[in-house]
């Protein structure tokens, strides 16, 4: 940040922090560094991965934004409709796709707040024995289908909740 101390050309260089509230480059970058540091380390396994992000559609964005605890059905939704394809793709019950996902809530008001998952997957499945099996395709356009089929009955619970809820009696002052 500059700025300008007694004269026409005096300028100074400030430096400032957001104390790790994600608002400047400098403590982002510092803090997803760290954390892909993290991630290649100690958590993912050494083979492939491909990066997906999956949003929800925009009629449920509401929803969501006044029931914070259904974002997590979010990211179950997520696994679930990459789990169905694998599954599908090698014909078997028993592989598991590996998944790091990292939900985020871009936008502040009801017109731009938009929760999607960053899903970080593996090119393939594993194995009970831990046997990695290389992904031959990813058809992304499934995907998406059984994502949508996923949500679509989310949507379809939240309603019969929301709709379900005992309504509060109203109380009308009594007259004079």
């Amino acid at each position: 940040m500059e700025g300008d101390l007694s004269g026409p050309r005096a300028t100074v260089l400030l430096t400032f922090s957001c104390r790790t509230r994600c608002f400047c480059a400098s403590c982002q970058a510092k803090r997803s560094a760290l954390f892909a540091e993290k991630l290649v380390e100690d958590l993912l396994a050494p083979v492939p991965h491909r990066h997906y992000v999956f949003t929800l559609p925009v009629a449920l964005r509401g929803v969501f934004k006044r029931e914070r605890r259904l974002l997590g059905l979010l990211t179950r939704c997520a696994y679930e409709a990459v789990r169905v394809c694998f599954e599908e793709l090698y014909k078997r019950k028993d592989v598991r796709p590996g998944c790091v996902i990292s939900l985020q809530t871009a936008g502040s008001y009801a017109a731009n707040w938009n929760p999607h998952a960053h899903c970080l997957i593996t090119e393939g499945a594993f194995h009970e024995d831990g046997e990695f099996l290389p992904l031959p395709s990813l058809d992304v356009k499934a995907l998406e289908e059984v994502f949508r089929r996923l949500i679509g009955i989310v949507d379809c619970i939240v309603r019969g909740l929301r709709s379900a809820r005992p309504r509060r009696a109203r109380t009308v002052p009594a007259g004079p």
